[in-house]
């Protein structure tokens, strides 16, 4: 019985030294191997390790034999998955700075030791402000959950407002003086580096949209939501339609782009965007709906003239009015 269990414990001391010491430019031959295992305490013959080596196969351990020697293909991700999910988490603005140190300390545990080092060796701090929210991902998991339980997603939102007692700073403002907000969740949109909150609230009887790193005490409710008619609608065109998550009159319009700003056209309005032909081979026109709002005309204006709002004539009148505005903000004292 003992000699059973030693085996086992042999068997388990030998897959966590080929995860943790190989890799294809780190193999180790059977000799190495019965070395390690002698320093965790595990006396192995060499010729005893090939068997131990083909039972871990038969269980579903994907070794390799080189002529150099052993290693564990990776079963999980590969090194360069993983430092892209790494590059990701550091870059995104929501999370905190404290939190994305975190993510990427656990993400490091899914690599062997060489490639820990190159991961820490290779991940520089962005120059990005990062989110203040420590909670922001159990609060993405409250939302999630809700919805999964069908019921209804209870917090507090806040906004930032500007303080002048002592040093100037910004602190945290509740809206409605930090009554609780009751939501039934429709889904999460994640829209130029932030978590939005889509739902119905009960407070208003409509649809809204709530930044999750702005949500604080968010917890799951014990109220199941029901039925509710206004939830009924695509998530996606909800996107394509609010244009940035801002409110607004929905209307039909055509711009007009120069070819070189084909890219831009695709970000917001995607491949698949209706097309036409304009009378300049240089320049082409998309008609899509929108909703008409300070986003959409300052997304516009920031193409600094390149791009022309065709229709409808009432959104060209506002277009005008909010670049004279602009102007009129920026005239000399």
């Amino acid at each position: 019985m003992a000699k059973q269990s030693g085996q086992k414990l042999k068997l388990l001391v030998l897959s966590r030294i080929l995860t943790e010491e190989t890799d294809e430019d780190h193999p180790l031959t059977a000799t190495q191997l019965a070395e390690k295992l002698a320093e965790e305490g595990i006396p192995a013959e060499r010729k005893s390790i090939y068997s131990d080596l083909d039972a871990l196969t038969e269980a579903g351990y994907d070794i390799v034999n080189t002529k150099r020697g052993y290693f564990l293909a990776s079963d999980r991700f590969e090194s360069a998955e993983v430092m892209t999910l790494a590059d990701a988490v550091l870059a995104s603005r929501f999370l905190t700075d404290k939190k994305s140190r975190i993510l990427i300390d656990k993400l490091g545990g899914l690599l062997n030791r060489y490639q820990r080092t190159h991961l820490r060796s290779s991940l520089r701090a962005g120059s990005r402000k990062k989110g203040e929210n420590e909670s922001v991902l159990y609060s993405l998991d409250a939302i999630r959950r809700a919805k999964s339980e069908g019921k209804w997603v209870a917090f507090r939102y806040f906004e930032w407002a500007p303080s002048f007692s002592g040093q100037g700073k910004f602190v945290r403002h509740h809206r409605h003086g930090g009554e609780e907000y009751l939501v039934a969740v429709k889904g999460i949109l994640w829209v130029e580096d932030n978590a939005y909150l889509v739902g119905y609230d009960n407070r208003h009887q409509q649809i809204r949209n709530y930044r999750v790193d702005r949500m604080d005490r968010v917890s799951v409710s014990e109220r199941p939501v029901g039925i509710i008619k206004e939830l009924d609608f695509d998530l996606s065109d909800y996107a394509d339609k609010l244009f940035g998550m801002f409110s607004g009159k929905e209307e039909r319009v055509t711009l007009c782009f120069p070819n070189s700003l084909a890219n831009a056209a695709v970000d917001y309005f995607g491949a698949d965007a209706f097309l036409s032909p304009d009378d300049r081979p240089d320049r082409f026109r998309i008609t899509a709906p929108v909703a008409l709002s300070p986003r959409f005309y300052g997304w516009v204006l920031g193409f600094g003239g390149q791009v022309e709002l065709l229709s409808p004539e009432s959104a060209r009148e506002e277009l005008r009015r909010q670049a004279e505005e602009a102007g009129k903000v920026h005239q000399k004292v």
